[in-house]
């Protein structure tokens, strides 16, 4: 009983953090609100302050943003214009960020592309995704030199080499993106002034694990919500924190959980080119991350590293990210001593967002879409139906399809490919006319005490989803 009470005091305390989120209101998609204006605003406020981590490199907010306004700069004289796509293929490290970024401030989209992607798979990619130039580090010369007969960005002015510090030359095919960059245009861009909200900022690929990597779109609107909610009810982040990420930032959870979240309230992170788990403690200690963005293998690869000096009262009291399986939870809280384990459920071309926001163990939390749990044979791979023809909604806590309704505040904005995103909605689910995403997992309900009267939901991972989660950064 004594237990059950505390548990009680503890959740209402969590209303301090859900209220303000309950309040929050997603900008309209007229609002000039993007990345660039987050970050923009950021350097207002804390341009001083160290923004990147990265091996021997310190980068502060004001020097990032400055960088980024000579390359965006470089980019407009070149003709880039609000709406043109730039591919961006490049490992984790300061050059990515700032392209990144100077490709927002345009108002352009960015193509992130995998790294690790070689051959067929990253013709694809790049030729689907119809764009005007290619930004690419030297680190994966290899990769694209192999396909430099096959894709649709020919001109090598329109390849820009990024050197990685090792003495390699720009390739004989590609332009150095050094060259006719002028160092004295340090300020804002007005073209910044025509960013909105309903642009889209991103295309994110799938994994792939399906069928060739499909392009989501990701708008302004839902880079700039989805990493603020994630700041205040998911890590509770601040400008004191600095974040651990080794996720890939060409992922939504390295970028947007990770990266833009740090942005929007001015804190610090660490980025790392990939993981590492017998470094992971040093590095945690000597950049003193209190907050760590993960995927469910980084945490197994941690829980199995035999324990060293560096993990004792180490800083890290928050994370948020996704795969962190009900085996393995308490033992890494325990063993680690994380207070607070933000699980969240989602997908980078979903209508909405699962997030342990009371702190419930072994749970995916909850979320404000509106989504219901249906029947599945997953022998045949398909939906069950009753003797009427119609979908059988789970009342228990077996586990069911998870189904979300697409509506004004449950936005699908799907794929580049229309036929893609068309075959990832069901019709006619509850009432006639109705459209619903389907997330292809399974989820069950679970009973975890009080919970402010919300229902809270726990992960059976299909095969393709956890194919799907294992992270390209290992």
């Amino acid at each position: 009983m004594l237990k059950k009470i505390k548990e009680f005091f503890r959740v209402i305390g969590e209303l301090k953090y859900i209220i303000p989120l309950m309040r929050y209101k997603w900008p309209d998609l007229e609002d000039n609100a993007s990345l660039a204006h987050s970050f923009q605003e950021t350097v207002q406020k804390f341009g001083g302050k160290e923004f990147l981590y990265f091996e021997d490199e310190v980068w502060t907010y004001k020097q990032t943003n400055e960088a980024a306004n000579i390359l965006a700069n470089k980019l407009s004289n070149e003709g880039i214009e609000h709406g043109d796509r730039i591919v961006l293929f490049m490992e984790n490290r300061p050059d990515f960020v700032i392209s990144l970024l100077a490709i927002n401030k345009l108002g352009a989209i960015g193509v992130l592309i995998n790294t690790s992607l070689t051959g067929n798979p990253l013709v694809h990619c790049i030729n689907t995704s119809d764009s005007k130039k290619c930004i690419f580090g030297d680190e994966l010369s290899g990769s694209l030199e192999g396909v430099l007969s096959e894709i649709n960005i020919t001109k090598s002015s329109d390849l820009l080499w990024v050197d990685d510090g090792a003495p390699n030359n720009c390739p004989e095919w590609a332009s150095n993106i050094k060259e006719n960059l002028d160092e004295a245009c340090l300020l804002n861009l007005d073209e910044t002034d025509k960013v909105v909200a309903g642009d889209t900022a991103f295309y994110i690929f799938t994994s792939g694990t399906t069928g060739v990597p499909k392009a989501a779109l990701f708008p302004n609107v839902k880079i700039v919500a989805g990493s603020t909610n994630i700041t205040k009810a998911g890590y509770r982040l601040t400008s004191d924190d600095c974040m651990y990420n080794c996720l890939p930032l060409y992922h939504s959870t390295g970028l947007i959980l990770g990266l833009c979240a740090c942005i929007q309230v001015g804190a610090s992170t660490f980025i790392k080119r990939k993981f590492s788990a017998s470094s992971f403690w040093g590095e945690v200690q000597k950049f003193n991350t209190t907050a760590f963005v993960y995927v469910g293998e980084l945490c197994r690869y941690l829980s199995f590293q035999d324990p060293c000096d560096d993990e004792k009262n180490n800083p890290i009291s928050k994370m948020v990210g996704n795969g962190l399986r009900p085996d393995l939870w308490d033992t890494f809280r325990n063993r680690f001593k994380v207070e607070r384990i933000c699980e969240i459920y989602g997908a980078s071309e979903a209508n909405g967002m699962f997030m342990n926001l009371l702190n419930k163990d072994q749970t995916i939390g909850m979320t404000n879409v509106d989504i219901k749990l249906f029947a599945y044979d997953v022998a045949e791979d398909k939906l069950k139906v009753d003797e009427d023809g119609k979908y059988i909604e789970i009342t228990d806590h077996s586990p069911g399809l998870a189904l979300m309704k697409i509506g004004p505040n449950a936005i699908y904005n799907g794929y580049t490919d229309a036929q893609a995103s068309e075959k990832k909605i069901i019709r006619d689910v509850v009432e006639e006319g109705d459209r619903w995403f389907d997330t292809g997992d399974l989820l069950k309900t679970m009973d975890v005490g009080f919970a402010l009267g919300r229902q809270i939901n726990s992960l059976n991972l299909s095969l393709k989803s956890y194919l799907a989660m294992r992270s390209p950064c290992l």
